[in-house]
């Protein structure tokens, strides 16, 4: 083997990183080059020969880094900052083109601001009443009083979007400063200001974190018409985004559309799409609807579900009591309501 390398010259690398490259296998590329680079020894015009070669490195370099910013920008928009981390650090050690550096510099910073998933605070997606008290409305984390006074604006909106569900932290986080500044705004009280800003990103690119968040802005506002359909275009651009499913189904009991809230809710359990908090909403909505015996039939599902069997169990008792089915009842309290579900 070593017989086999130290018999060959630069050239030979030379042409072997082109193929790579060529092949779009840029790490080999870049590997065949380095090689090249220790092949020099009695070369005839050895500072040209480094030329030549160190501008392959640059450009496999390059390539490498936009590879890894893309990489870094879909982790992000996945929530797995660790991932997004690696990717930024690997653009940082190979590029050379400044605007990718300056890029995967900015993302860096965001990625190492958000404080690691251990740290973060309790993650509460109902942060508003409703629907017999287990509905969210359509908005999430208000600004959390004293407790991020005196913090950097950076630092308040990455307080802010970790309550979040993933992985919409890292998808918030990588919206940009114009973003920031619209949901700092927003989540602060100048909700004139945020929709502002909101509206000129969404001039230039539809994003269904934008349209949720101004249908948030709407929905406080008391425009539940146009809420409803940016929400409906967010789930049309993402069907994933849990909030905006969430959202919909609020604003559709809300406007006194329970029944029409059913199918949504069945959507959510059966795509993993917040599934727990869908069962007790669903089970709520039956009860709105007049429907005790599915509303039971739903909530007594989720007395198997840990997070949520006390939710459940709370729902269950007055309306076995209701019946006079006063020992099942009496059941769900001594097993569900004494702090051990």
């Amino acid at each position: 083997m070593f017989k086999s390398f130290f018999g060959k010259n630069f050239k030979h690398y030379l042409e072997k990183g082109d193929k790579y490259r060529e092949a779009e296998r840029y790490a080999d590329a870049r590997h065949a080059y380095l090689d090249a680079l220790e092949k020099l020894d009695g070369c005839e015009d050895r500072a040209a020969a480094e030329a030549q070669i160190r501008v392959r490195l640059s450009e496999t370099g390059d390539l490498l880094g936009r590879l890894n910013l893309q990489e870094a920008e879909f982790a992000l928009k996945q929530g797995d900052l660790h991932r997004a981390g690696e990717s930024l650090s690997l653009v940082l050690e190979l590029a050379e083109d400044k605007e990718l550096r300056d890029k995967a510099a900015v993302l860096m910073m965001r990625v190492e601001r958000v404080p690691a998933r251990q740290e973060r605070p309790e993650k509460n997606h109902v942060h508003h009443a409703g629907c017999a008290g287990c509905a969210p409305a359509p908005g999430q984390a208000e600004s959390q009083g004293g407790e991020n006074e005196g913090l950097a604006a950076d630092d308040r909106f990455l307080f802010l979007i970790q309550t979040l569900p993933d992985p919409l932290p890292g998808r918030y986080a990588s919206m940009g400063e114009k973003f920031a500044r619209a949901y700092l705004a927003a989540h602060e009280g100048n909700t004139e200001l945020g929709m502002q800003l909101y509206r000129e990103q969404l001039a230039e690119q539809e994003n269904d974190i934008l349209l949720y968040e101004m249908a948030i802005l709407d929905y406080r506002n008391g425009h539940l018409d146009q809420a409803e359909r940016f929400l409906l275009r967010a789930l049309d651009l993402n069907a994933q985004n849990e909030l905006c499913h969430l959202g919909i189904v609020q604003l559709l009991i809300e406007k006194g559309r329970a029944a029409e809230a059913v199918p949504r809710l069945r959507h959510m359990i059966d795509h993993g799409l917040f599934s727990e908090q869908a069962i007790i909403m669903l089970g709520d909505v039956y009860q709105l609807l007049g429907d005790e015996a599915k509303a039971m039939e739903t909530l007594s599902t989720a007395l198997a579900v840990k997070g949520i069997a006390k939710a459940a169990a709370e729902r269950l008792i007055p309306l076995l009591e209701g019946q006079n089915r006063r020992e099942e009842a009496a059941y769900l309290a001594k097993n569900f309501l004494k702090g051990c579900c």
